[in-house]
């Protein structure tokens, strides 16, 4: 008997390379609404600043121990109740169905550590339909369609 035993905590700097590689991944950045190559400086400068920004909450997910994905918390619109969130998984990892539970577990202790938060909000390419597939299996509503984004949104129960 086997049984997957997912941990989610902040990030802190040790996490730091691995999220920046992730984050160039040549699928990773055609998913992202800004797809350009991040340097390693300007990622470090950015990572720094989401380290001490009261504001934004960045997660990193383990599965049996092993690293497998970050999210992040940003505040939304300047409201202190609704929230952005980003996913990436580790490229080496798609595919597995490791993305629905480690949405399903960050937005469970999200939700624990910041009571004043009702809602969280997620924007995907219209084409990265696992995405979308992930965020509606965690219950996430359709809320606006643009052009090439879909706006989904989340709210506490």
């Amino acid at each position: 008997f086997y049984m997957e035993k997912y941990v989610i905590k902040l990030a802190n700097e040790e996490h730091c390379k691995k999220i920046w590689e992730w984050r160039n991944d040549k699928v990773t950045r055609a998913m992202f609404i800004n797809s350009d190559f991040v340097d390693w400086e300007q990622h470090e400068s950015w990572y720094k600043k989401v380290m001490h920004d009261s504001n934004q909450y960045l997660y990193v997910g383990y599965l049996n121990n092993e690293l497998v994905g970050v999210s992040r918390f940003d505040i939304f619109k300047n409201s202190k109740k609704h929230y952005k969130i980003s996913i990436n998984i580790d490229p080496m990892k798609r595919g597995l169905g490791i993305g629905k539970k480690f949405l399903a577990k960050s937005i469970k202790t999200f939700w624990e550590e910041v009571p004043k938060a009702n809602s969280i909000v997620a924007e995907i390419k219209k084409e990265n339909l696992g995405s979308i597939k992930t965020f509606e299996i965690n219950n996430f509503e359709l809320e606006k369609k643009y052009s090439k984004i879909y706006r989904y949104r989340l709210f506490r129960i």
